[in-house]
């Protein structure tokens, strides 16, 4: 009776599925294939080094974690170049796995790991997990009816919360970073904890449109790091097999947690938020709030704050209503929208008055899997905005301070990161190649725009760098700390960052000429975004409504000088061994577009328009060669129908191809009456 409450349950269940799409891959591409005991994986050629770091960073988990389970096969993983989405995802129908490989530049999504190591820790979590749940009844309803309706019951007994706070503390405990080491990744509960407010664990499930509500990675983490830290390392595990297995029918997994460790999800929910509400008082309250969110109905932010020569202030303001709109503050308290920012990576822009820029994402025409970010001028006295570059890969765009250059960072499909440097045509200047392992991120022209200064992140570290434009010889300014660096801006001698190297996200300041460091904000919450100029300092502020800026003086800050060697010497983890070509754990071989394997994934019985289908699904791993055989039986006039179809999709346009019956189906005319 289980067995038959669960398929009616999966059959007439809507699930959101997402995965690759079809032929998405752009031509020219020659993919390779890493066979090795863990499984498959498909990628272009010239990366071959990251698949060999993905290879290595899942033979570990393959063998050495077992807290979910024992269970464990193999899974094919395709990782994608081509696009800048920084991402990736495990599907179970079918059950492969998806890695996009563009770094983001903003340290504030995972840290200052490798990318492609951090995207194998936390994704292959998700495998373990997904190979884990198919056991008991899960297992019988896959031989049953195939990968999707094993898809759907996963999704029924484990909710996302878990599976992505999961995951996160995987990336946190197995990496010398990690999101769960992050300052920034609970601020949002910092910031609600000091505005007094405590939203109820129904709230935080659904989520909210009017409500600052953070995601169900940070509250997912919080409940389950609460849990391993004061139940074992095990107690994840009994709750876990006991929800996939179906122990409890209804609600299977708050029934385990109940029985495992004596609350359902609202009362781990509010134990491991108070855990976190003991330290978020603010020592910055007094400050000036410049722009706050007067609306109770919708979340608003302001942020990226510059200040003009005559006072008034170019900020950008998000909301869930409307796209990002620059604007203008004025000091007579009048606003007004400048334009709109297109769609983009950051929700960020930088300024040198009269000229600011910023980047948007140009999409492919045809291939869903290939994008490009590139340039956008936008001149606020005349109002002409213009695109400055095609089909690029660039990111966090600065002028110089004569406006006639723009420095960026380009991420090269190759894994390799480089400084460009374009004038306001758009035309490139010149090319500065980063090293290898390092990500160059928030890059700066220093004053006489001779040198550009930049942070460069990999391995947990962060170090900001200056390069000569004449020599392109680098200087280490700051030596590589374990922490996360950004939003580099200089003020005559002085570089100004934010980092979160003191155990939240604060601002420091480099004297270029004393070679002496500062911290000179004691924020409990966090500043990332924030702009000096003159003696003010203005800053972005989380609260329960938004983003808010506020400001203060300068002069009113106390630098508190750090010692570089100290720096130095927090670094007590090693880096993060890279991998080379020659460490190879498993056999390398062509893979082309239509070279790979074949799966059949689903098979089922569905109700459909009147009547009954019975439908197989495959595709291959690439997902250029689809194919479904389906038979159905209508209840109206009791006939058979029997469809075949497939598609290619290596060429434009795709090819596709159907072959059907139908039989036994009976068509009677009615007379009609003549006057």
């Amino acid at each position: 009776m289980k067995v038959g409450l669960i398929a009616c349950a999966l059959i007439f269940s809507v699930v959101k599925l997402a995965g690759q799409p079809f032929s998405g891959h752009p031509p020219g591409l020659h993919w390779q294939k890493l066979k090795t005991a863990t499984g498959n994986i498909f990628y272009p050629k010239n990366i071959e080094a990251q698949a060999l770091q993905v290879a290595h960073t899942i033979n570990n988990f393959f063998t050495s974690d077992s807290t979910l389970g024992q269970k464990r096969f193999k899974i094919n993983i395709v990782l994608q170049n081509q696009t800048i989405r920084s991402n990736g995802y495990v599907g179970i129908g079918p059950f492969q796995s998806e890695y996009y490989l563009t770094p983001p530049h903003d340290p504030y999504i995972l840290g200052a790991l490798d990318w492609t190591r951090a995207l194998a820790t936390h994704e292959y979590r998700h495998v373990v997990q997904a190979m884990n749940s198919r056991v008991g009844i899960n297992n019988f309803i896959y031989h049953l009816l195939g990968e999707e309706a094993w898809g759907a019951s996963y999704g029924f007994t484990v909710p996302d919360w878990f599976a992505e706070g999961d995951a996160v503390n995987s990336e946190t405990i197995h990496t010398n970073g990690g999101r769960g080491k992050m300052p920034s990744f609970l601020l949002g509960f910092r910031a609600l904890n000091q505005d007094h407010i405590h939203w109820s664990y129904s709230k935080v499930r659904a989520g909210s449109f009017k409500s600052f509500v953070p995601n169900h990675y940070v509250f997912g983490y919080a409940m389950v790091k609460y849990v391993y830290d004061h139940y074992g390392s095990n107690a994840w595990q009994s709750i876990f097999n006991d929800a996939v297995r179906y122990k409890h029918l209804i609600s299977p997994f708050s029934t385990a947690m109940k029985k495992h460790v004596g609350m359902r999800e609202s009362g781990l929910y509010n134990k491991a938020i108070s855990a976190l509400q003991s330290d978020s008082m603010d020592y910055e309250l007094k400050d000036e709030i410049i722009l706050k969110n007067n609306q109770s109905s919708i979340i608003k932010n302001f942020i990226s704050p510059n200040e003009l020569k005559n006072g008034a202030l170019i900020f950008l303001e998000t909301a869930s209503d409307h796209l990002p709109q620059l604007k203008q503050f004025s000091p007579d308290k009048k606003f007004k929208t400048l334009t709109l920012q297109g769609i983009t990576v950051d929700d960020d822009f930088t300024l040198k008055e009269p000229l600011a820029c910023w980047t948007e994402i140009t999409k492919d025409p045809r291939w869903d899997d290939r994008d490009y970010s590139d340039i956008v001028l936008y001149n606020i006295k005349s109002n002409i905005k213009i695109k400055l570059t095609q089909k690029q890969k660039y990111f966090r765009p600065s002028l110089s301070h004569d406006l006639t250059k723009i420095v960026c960072m380009e991420y090269n499909p190759n894994a390799n990161s480089s400084i460009v440097i374009l004038d306001t045509r758009g035309i490139v200047l010149q090319h500065i190649e980063t090293p290898s392992g390092s990500l160059g991120t928030f890059p700066v022209f220093e004053n006489g725009d001779t040198t550009i200064i930049t942070i460069l992140r990999g391995n947990g570290t962060s170090s900001i760098v200056r390069y000569s434009l004449k020599h392109t010889k680098k200087q280490t300014l700051i030596s590589p700390i374990p922490a996360l660096m950004s939003n580099l801006s200089i003020m005559r001698d002085t570089i100004y960052f934010s980092s979160d190297r003191s155990g939240r996200d604060n601002l420091y300041a480099y004297d270029s000429k004393s070679m002496k460091l500062f911290q000179f904000t004691d924020n409990s919450i966090g500043i990332q975004q924030y702009h000096v100029r003159g003696n003010n300092l203005w800053y972005n502020y989380q609260t329960s409504t938004g983003i808010q800026i506020r400001k203060k003086k300068l002069s009113a800050c106390i630098f508190k000088e750090i010692s570089l060697t100290d720096s130095l010497k927090e670094l007590k983890q090693p880096l993060e061994e890279r991998v080379n070509s020659n460490n190879t754990i498993g056999t390398i071989s062509n893979a082309s577009r239509l070279n790979n394997p074949f799966r059949v994934y689903s098979w089922s019985v569905r109700p459909d328009e009147g009547g009954n289908v019975f439908r197989v699904l495959g595709r291959n791993v690439l997902n250029t060669l689809s194919a479904t055989s389906a038979y159905s039986y209508q209840l109206s006039d009791k006939s058979h129908s029997i469809n075949n179809s497939v598609s290619i999709g290596t060429f434009y346009p795709m090819i596709s191809a159907i072959v059907s019956n139908t039989f036994n189906r009976h068509i009677s005319n009615l007379n009609q009456t003549k006057d």
